[in-house]
């Protein structure tokens, strides 16, 4: 089974997830950020495209987690679609065969700097998409990491990673969920997504998936 992580915030207890969500029992949400399904479609050529794309692996691991977690709503932290290339038929063909397998969820998009260049998906999709920041008391959700007035932010758009190493496994970019100030910034749930490997800064909080386990990284 998966090992996930709970921690406090705004006096909410938050499941951090190795799927790569975060999980609010409470409120039967689960939040993610950047699947940026389509992002195979649009990086590589028919011929040497992976044999799952990142959509279709993508979408396995987002039912899994639902499956387990029972959310009753789905949370996008910005950029849907990874670009205009990615809306190929194939892709949109499985976005509509998923959603019509979970008509009862209800989700919503915070529209990210992809989503205002390609535009909101196809209303068949039933996602209601909103611009940041959209209150979901006490958090504020955004696409970008920037702090809010009041509450806690929760937010995507860096996809955060770190490069780790133990006995077992060699050096290699691992996903983190970074907490700093009042921010909490999701790592993409999208594959095949690669970022520079951050370094913890001054009064950052890093928790990283290894392995389906969520652990404390490092605390500065």
């Amino acid at each position: 089974m998966p090992d996930t992580l709970t921690i406090q915030v705004c006096g909410e207890a938050l499941q951090l997830l190795p799927e790569r969500g975060i999980f609010w029992e409470r409120r039967e949400t689960l939040f993610i950020a950047d699947p940026h399904f389509g992002n195979t479609e649009r990086l590589h050529a028919p011929s040497d495209m992976p044999a799952e794309g990142n959509t279709t692996v993508d979408l396995v691991r987002l039912d899994q987690v639902l499956k387990r977690t029972h959310a009753q709503h789905l949370v996008i932290l910005g950029d849907f679609i990874h670009a205009r290339g990615g809306q190929t038929p194939r892709t949109l063909a499985l976005l509509q065969a998923w959603r019509e397998s979970h008509p009862a969820l209800h989700m919503i998009l915070i529209r990210g700097n992809h989503d205002h260049v390609i535009g909101d998906p196809p209303a068949e999709l039933g996602i209601q998409c909103v611009d940041e920041p959209y209150s979901y008391s006490p958090f504020a959700l955004r696409h970008y990491p920037v702090p809010n007035s009041s509450g806690v932010t929760l937010a995507g758009h860096l996809h955060p990673m770190v490069r780790y190493t133990d006995r077992e496994t060699a050096w290699e970019p691992l996903s983190v969920f970074v907490r700093r100030d009042k921010v909490l910034i999701l790592p993409a749930f999208g594959s095949f997504l690669r970022q520079p490997a951050l370094i913890p800064l001054r009064n950052e909080t890093v928790y990283i998936i290894n392995k389906a386990r969520v652990s404390l990284y490092a605390s500065t």
